[in-house]
């Protein structure tokens, strides 16, 4: 994820310049692309077990087998399969990190873009999320296609391979099939995007407000306060979006094959398998691994932007 670009300053004078906001014109980007990626390594390493429960939840229907909670699946899964199929699908899943970072620095420039053009905050931040999920697409869909695939198998040995899963794509859907539920991955993420970026900047703003005007708070106590935004914005979000996370997950995991599953008929399948219940199919998995995910990557990202800070300062600090 990107950030909003709020990071507090360091205690000591030596640290990197002070500003409220770190705006995409006060980067150096060098180091910018350089500590971005190694870090969003390291963090899909933590969370991807969080992600495996959440589609292995959302994408199982019928009663046998069903994991009764998140606890229960991981238990479940580390008893019958090993911990290590906890990672299952990790190795295709790591290309993530390319689109991860295409989409952080799209946030940045089209937010930028939006706030010159004397667009609210709130309005920036919800376009430019829209905007780079868009755009983060292209990689992620494929990425996804593949690796949950490889999730969902259940088989102590991890008999699916990425390579079985990539010829059998190609073999009943062609190359086409690796974008497979990409509108629904649009009609999932897009907006998904865009609300946890607005509820960010609301949040970050009212955090803001409650400073004395003349104090700057300190770095520890601003990744605090960010984390706090960013796992309130995570959580809100998932729960806006969940049923169209459960399309897109089971048109990409269950899709019928050699043909197309549209939005339209995987809604139905499943309102027809959970009725009522659809809206908080996997939702405690999915507010678990977003709120999680959004705490650890945003404070990552933030401190990022922080050691990414151009010096000296380049214009004036936003208001």
């Amino acid at each position: 994820m990107g950030g909003v670009g709020d990071a507090g300053a360091a205690a000591a004078p030596a640290g990197p310049p002070r500003h409220k906001v770190i705006e995409w014109a006060h980067l150096d980007k060098r180091k910018y692309f350089l500590y971005g990626p190694a870090l969003n390594v390291v963090t899909n390493a933590i969370l991807y077990p969080t992600k495996l429960v959440k589609v292995r939840m959302q994408a199982h229907h019928g009663s046998e087998g069903r994991y009764r909670s998140v606890l229960h699946a991981f238990q479940s899964i580390v008893r019958k399969e090993g911990a290590a199929s906890l990672y299952k699908g990790f190795g295709v899943n790591s290309f993530s990190v390319v689109s991860s970072q295409l989409y952080i620095t799209a946030y940045e420039v089209f937010r930028a873009w939006g706030r010159g053009r004397g667009h609210t905050e709130a309005v920036s931040n919800l376009g430019a999320g829209v905007a780079a999920s868009a755009i983060q697409q292209a990689i992620a869909v494929p990425v996804d296609v593949v690796s949950q695939r490889l999730m969902v198998d259940r088989r102590r040995d991890g008999a699916k391979t990425p390579r079985a899963v990539v010829r059998g794509i190609l073999a009943t859907d062609g190359v086409m099939g690796f974008w497979k539920g990409s509108a629904a991955s649009l009609l999932t993420l897009a907006p998904t995007s865009g609300i946890f970026w607005a509820s960010y900047g609301v949040l970050r703003r009212v955090q803001i407000s409650w400073h004395d005007p003349q104090a700057q708070p300190g770095f520890t106590k601003t990744l605090a306060e960010q984390a706090a935004a960013s796992w309130l914005a995570g959580c809100f979000s998932a729960m806006c979006t969940n049923p169209l996370d459960i399309v897109k997950t089971r048109i990409q995991v269950n899709a019928k094959q050699g043909g197309a599953v549209s939005i339209a008929s995987a809604f139905r399948t499943l309102v027809r398998e959970d009725g009522v219940w659809l809206v908080t199919k996997g939702l405690q998995a999915r507010m678990l691994h977003m709120s999680f995910n959004s705490v650890i990557l945003m404070t990552v990202y933030e401190t990022v932007k922080y050691y990414s800070v151009l010096s000296p300062p380049v214009g004036q600090d936003p208001t």
